[in-house]
């Protein structure tokens, strides 16, 4: 065994394996037969020169490989370690008569770009476009963005988004108040054509009654429209203001004893009284225009009473013998600014015998669309067209009744408004102050002219100007002229009291 173990298969004397050195860093180039070589110039002359590393010896494959190992040459520059390189050569003077041309990539800026460093900026108009494509128009405006520039252009649309949304929220705003103004307009104009209609029947209404007043007026001989007692003749125009309440107020004792329960509705009033009695009406069913009941009406200056006829019960308790079968029996009561009294002759239906079933009914329709139909109880009655004038005429002058206490009402306020606004003082005297109203239109002589209390307060805006340009001397003069003026209205104690109060 211990022969086996000497046996080995190499031929020939083991040799000794080469001792490879480790690498050491070059300071410069191999030279390579630099003996008969030029001095470099500029270069220094005692700068030691690298030795020439010696062939290693041959010997084999290792030999080889360590030979192709230090064989391998590296591009280095042909100056030593401190940069003695050759100089620069000159430039050429010609070359300076030359502008550095700009490379073309650089010339042109991206057309979504304020310029270097910016972010793009959101193009308004080109938003509006209605073929705008959303991906081309980002892509082209954030091709060469950066990510700041980015954030940039994103908050800028957020702050156009926000202003196009208050634009749009204004204009609905906007139009929402002209279509409410519109509809306002259409709505009034649509009530003044209701109310033409109305007129322009009433106008046939009046035109038909003048045409049968006149008629009868040849007739009768006298100048009188109608002979009903609620109507006023000319010779009762004529007296003077006392007969005429005292014939109002008999008028309406007369109705609170002739009508049950009129008094309820009708409570006594100045200047209350009947216009006209219009004598016997009959009830319809508003669906079916059947006859419902017996009714009576009654026209006042300023309501409308309906009474109902019922029959009197002879065998009852205390009942007077001597009384007439019938009794009226207030019903309903309007006032006749709430309710409108219509013609119903225009939208009857005719009965079997040709004749319209409303030619001699009329509507009346009172607060919350609540209609009533009556009808005269004698065909071609002339009540129903003297009842139909009597009510446009009484209702013209409730208006203008109206009409006028309103404005003095107002000029009494303004009166009121315009000195307390001027004299704050004015406030504290409460009593002075009522009375206002009543002098807004007295005249006061002043140097022989009619003047108002408006020109106290001019004359007072004049001492208060004297008086702050130190213009004493005609400030008393002033102060004089008006105590005097107030002394001399001795039987104008409210106006002698106000400039006194403001003196």
């Amino acid at each position: 065994m211990e022969d086996r173990n000497k046996i080995s298969l190499r031929s020939g004397k083991r040799k000794k394996r080469p001792t490879i050195s480790a690498p050491r860093q070059i300071s410069g180039p191999i030279a390579q037969d630099d003996s008969n070589r030029p001095p470099v110039p500029g270069g220094e002359p005692g700068q030691a020169r690298p030795r020439p590393r010696p062939p290693p010896v041959a010997g084999g494959k290792t030999s080889d490989l360590v030979k192709r190992r230090y064989s391998t040459r590296f591009n280095h520059p042909t100056a030593g370690p401190n940069g003695a390189a050759p100089p620069m050569p000159q430039m050429p003077p010609s070359l300076g008569n030359y502008e550095p041309r700009e490379p073309a990539a650089a010339a042109r800026k991206p057309p979504s770009r304020a310029g270097p460093g910016t972010a793009p900026v959101v193009d308004i108009k080109g938003l509006r476009d209605p073929k705008l494509k959303p991906d081309r128009y980002v892509q082209a405006a954030l091709s060469d963005a950066t990510e700041d520039q980015i954030r940039e252009f994103e908050d800028s649309l957020r702050k156009v988004k926000t202003r196009v949304g208050m634009d749009l929220q204004q204009s609905v705003m906007q139009n929402r108040t002209q279509f409410i103004k519109i509809s306002k307009e259409a709505e009034k104009l649509k009530s003044e054509m209701r109310n033409l209609k109305n007129f322009m029947s009433e106008l046939k209404v009046n035109t038909t009654a003048m045409r049968a007043a006149a008629a009868k007026n040849e007739e009768s001989g006298s100048g009188e429209l109608t002979s009903a007692p609620g109507i006023s003749s000319r010779r009762d125009r004529r007296t003077s203001i006392a007969d005429r309440s005292a014939m109002w107020n008999s008028q309406m004792q007369a109705l609170y004893k002739g009508v049950e329960g009129s008094q309820k509705f009708l409570p006594n009033a100045a200047g209350r009284h009947v216009v006209q009695d219009a004598g016997p009406w009959i009830e319809l069913d508003n669906a079916t225009y059947k006859s419902r009941r017996a009714m009576q009406i009654f026209l006042l200056n300023d309501h409308l009473l309906i009474a109902s006829r019922k029959k009197r019960k002879a065998d009852a308790p205390g009942s007077d013998t001597r009384a007439p079968m019938m009794k009226l029996v207030a019903d309903r009561c309007w006032p006749l600014l709430d309710v409108e009294v219509v013609d119903m002759s225009s939208t009857g239906e005719s009965s079997t015998g040709g004749r319209n079933k409303l030619a001699d009914a009329i509507m009346v329709r009172g607060v919350g669309q609540e209609s009533f139909i009556y009808r005269t109880e004698k065909p071609q009655d002339p009540e129903k067209k003297q009842l139909l004038l009597n009510v446009r005429k009484a209702i013209e002058q409730l208006r203008k009744g109206l009409r006028s206490e309103m404005e003095a009402n107002n000029k009494a306020r303004e009166t009121i408004n315009y000195f307390a606004s001027r004299d704050p003082g004015l406030l504290q005297k409460t009593e002075l102050l009522a009375t206002l109203s009543d002098i807004k239109d007295m005249l006061i002589e002043v140097d022989g002219k009619q003047q108002n209390l408006r020109w106290v307060e001019s004359e007072m805006d004049d001492l208060d100007i004297d008086i702050a340009m130190q213009r004493f001397e005609d400030a008393v003069v002033r102060v004089e002229k008006l105590k005097a003026i107030a002394r001399g209205l001795k039987n104008h104690a409210i106006a002698q009291d106000f400039i006194n109060f403001k003196v």
